[in-house]
Parts: structure tokens; C-alpha cells; sequence
């Protein structure tokens, strides 16, 4: 009976979910409402709709996490801890490797999840966005958690202007073409070493989460002289660089092992590489 009973309860979760994605957005919370009982029990408490700014607000517990467009509530249905979770795990962050006083830097950071994540540990962060729709999203949620700084730019091997393609309704928003753009705009792009060079970023970093939809290469080749002084880097290398869909996995390993990393992980799911500075203890410093 127990199997019997997970079994339908999931079924009953996944129609939940489908309800609530296929609403339009100013009947999701009242689509939430209806279905929340079949929804895990430690999940959200609340969805709203915000009609002017187009965002939704999802609330757990005294947690609330703005979210940009309606594709993306997909993720959170069943519960902020659990995606949070999900997205630790899928980026080989092991609990621990993010202590209290750290410095996390989050490129590509959509709404701010992962520097939410890394909120919860106990780090600041410095979480980098160029696309104007997530990035007041990411304001929002920076201003709700406290202890990140957002900043406006792609990051790049040059300091201008570059053309990026809108397809953030899937999360796929690119420097390079992805083939389903709904449009494109001019974003400013800085490389890690100008920023660093500025000022704006601070010597003594523990983490550095990459994910730029193909263009990982460029932002490593941006920052050879800042990313010596970092301990860790998780890089998203996907197949996700323009039309061709390739992975970045050669030319990123490459690069970091020129740059004195070695991967301590690597997975799968996602093509994603854990790499830590040689010299690093496990959970350490040099």
C-alpha cells in the first residue's frame, strides 16, 4: 500500500503542476490554490502575480524568491529548499565547500538562485546578469536575502558592446545565436581581470559558478590573471554554444589546467566540472 500510495501522490503532484503551467498568469495563484493540497507538503505556501512588472512571487516558510517569467515556476512547484538543493547538487557543490564569510561569484545568474544558495551558507556573493528582465528579478531577490551585489554585464575576453539573444523563457539567452531567440539587444561585456582591476572584485574568492550558454571559454580567457586567486570553479559546459549546440568541454578543462586547476568532479547531467586550484586542500585553504 505504501508503493500504491507514493505512486498516486506523485501522480497527483505532476497534475498539480500541470494546472498551474498551463493557467494563464493572472489565474496561477488562484490555479495554486485550488490544487495546493496535492503538492508536496513542504513545499511553497504562496504564489502571486504581479500584473504591472509581469513577475511572480513565490513564498516558503519566510523565504520569497521572485521569478522573472512563468516558464521558469516550473522549477520551484515543488519547494525553494528542494531546487535549491537540486541546483547545489547539479553544479557538485558539496555541502560544506561554501562556509560562512565566503565570497561566491554567480556569472550568469538568471534570477540569483545560486547566490541565494550560497546566502544560505553563510557567503556574500557577486552575481552577474546582463539581461534586463531576470536582472530586476535578481535586484528583487538581492534586496529580499541581503549579502549580493548585482552587476549588470556580460562577462567576456574584451571590455564592449556584444548582441545577446533573448531565449530566456527556457533559460537558453546567449552572446551566441541559439536559433529560438525571441529578439536581441546590446549588453555591455567586461572581462574578470577589468572588473578585478577596478576594484570590483576582491582578492580572496572561494567559488565561481560559470554558466554563459556556450561562451564559458571566453570568460575564462577574460580572466586568466583574477581566477588564480580563486579556489574553486563550477563551469556549466553543455551543449549550448550557438547553432552548432557544442559543448565547451575541451577548451574549458583545457584552459583551467593552463591555469593551474585540476576537476575534482564531473557530471553528466549537465556537463558541469567542479575544479579546484592546486594547492587547495579539500575544504581548505592553500
Amino acid at each position: 500500500m505504501t508503493n500504491l500510495s507514493e505512486k498516486l501522490a506523485q501522480s497527483l503532484s505532476r497534475k498539480a503542476q500541470r494546472r498551474i503551467m498551463k493557467a494563464a498568469p493572472d489565474k496561477v495563484e488562484a490555479t495554486f490554490q485550488r490544487v495546493k493540497r496535492w503538492l508536496p507538503d513542504d513545499g511553497l505556501n504562496t504564489i502571486t502575480h504581479d500584473q504591472g512588472s509581469g513577475m511572480f512571487a513565490v513564498g516558503q516558510g519566510g523565504d520569497t524568491l521572485y521569478i522573472a517569467r512563468k516558464s521558469r515556476l516550473r522549477y520551484h512547484l515543488k519547494g525553494l529548499d528542494r531546487r535549491r538543493s537540486k541546483l547545489m547538487a547539479e553544479y557538485l557543490v558539496p555541502e560544506g565547500l561554501i562556509r560562512p564569510g565566503d565570497l561566491v561569484l554567480d556569472c550568469g545568474a538568471n534570477i540569483g538562485e545560486f547566490s541565494i544558495a550560497a546566502r544560505k551558507a553563510g557567503a556574500e556573493a557577486i552575481a552577474f546578469e546582463p539581461d534586463t528582465t531576470e536582472l530586476t528579478a535578481l535586484q528583487r531577490n538581492a534586496e529580499a536575502f541581503g549579502g549580493i551585489t548585482c552587476l549588470p554585464y556580460a562577462l567576456w575576453n574584451d571590455d564592449t558592446q556584444l548582441e545577446f539573444f533573448d531565449a530566456n523563457d527556457t533559460g537558453d539567452s546567449s552572446l551566441f545565436d541559439p536559433g529560438k531567440a525571441k529578439g536581441s539587444t546590446k549588453v555591455e561585456a567586461r572581462k574578470l581581470d577589468t572588473l578585478h582591476a577596478q576594484g570590483l572584485l576582491p582578492q580572496a574568492t572561494r567559488l565561481i559558478k560559470i554558466e554563459a550558454e556556450g561562451a564559458e571559454p571566453e570568460i575564462i580567457e577574460g580572466g586568466t590573471t583574477f581566477l588564480k586567486t580563486v579556489d574553486y570553479i563550477t563551469v556549466d559546459m553543455g551543449p549550448e554554444r550557438g547553432l552548432g549546440k557544442e559543448n565547451t568541454v575541451a577548451p574549458v578543462v583545457r584552459q583551467l589546467t593552463e591555469l593551474g586547476f585540476e576537476m575534482r568532479d564531473f557530471g553528466t547531467y549537465r556537463m558541469t566540472g567542479l575544479f579546484r586550484r592546486i594547492g587547495v586542500n579539500d575544504m581548505g585553504q592553500s
